[in-house]
């Protein structure tokens, strides 16, 4: 079994290889967003992979895990392979749900979550110092804290494209642009400081 200061680095990269394709797309909305896709369409009359998959997406996810890879002590080439192995995980998803006829951005509990960190989580055990049943325990956490923010996230999203929330326009009641970016920037913000003090504590105690 696999030590609690292992399995919460394992944890961090699958956030961040989660989170940063979003936060990113959150960000700069619709600058830079080149579908990987390039807009190709099957015989089913479907997109292959939908819009919501962009390269700005993959390279910020790439960044961010070697960023943590880096934070962590462990090879930057490990953490660009689990960000590799957890996007081509999702693209998979996207794949499934465009010929389930689901339009990009529709989500699917479990098979929006489980896929991309099982698959980096298991075939990346070893180097991250995890058992299978570890990989698979961290994967069941990182749902669990995917699905209890994901209001927060969906509440997000509204009000950087003007949807209704309640009946309100998302950015009335998140003040506008400036707003917004104040509620993303403190999500991501706690976040980080939470996951930070959790590595920092378990490595200490070991």
């Amino acid at each position: 079994m696999a030590g609690l200061h292992q399995s919460a680095v394992a944890l961090l990269l699958a956030i961040v290889a989660n989170t940063a394709p979003w936060a990113s797309g959150q960000l700069l909305r619709g600058r830079w967003d080149y579908p990987i896709d390039a807009g190709l369409t099957l015989p089913d009359g479907k997109r292959l992979l939908g819009s919501h998959k962009t390269w700005r997406g993959l390279i910020s996810g790439e960044l961010a895990c070697i960023l943590v890879a880096w934070l962590c002590g462990l090879p930057l080439a490990l953490g660009a392979e689990f960000a590799a192995l957890s996007l081509a995980a999702d693209a998979g998803s996207s794949f499934l749900k465009r010929r389930l006829s689901l339009p990009p951005g529709a989500e699917m509990a479990g098979l929006d979550q489980l896929p991309e960190v099982l698959l980096p989580l298991c075939l990346l055990a070893a180097p991250l110092g995890l058992s299978v049943v570890d990989a698979v325990a961290v994967g069941v956490v990182f749902f669990g804290i995917d699905r209890a923010v994901h209001p927060l996230r969906r509440r997000l999203e509204c009000a950087g494209s003007g949807q209704l929330i309640g009946g309100v326009p998302g950015a009335v009641l998140a003040e506008g642009m400036i707003g917004y970016l104040i509620w993303l920037l403190a999500a991501v913000c706690l976040l980080a400081v939470i996951l930070g003090l959790i590595v920092f504590s378990l490595s200490s105690s070991s």
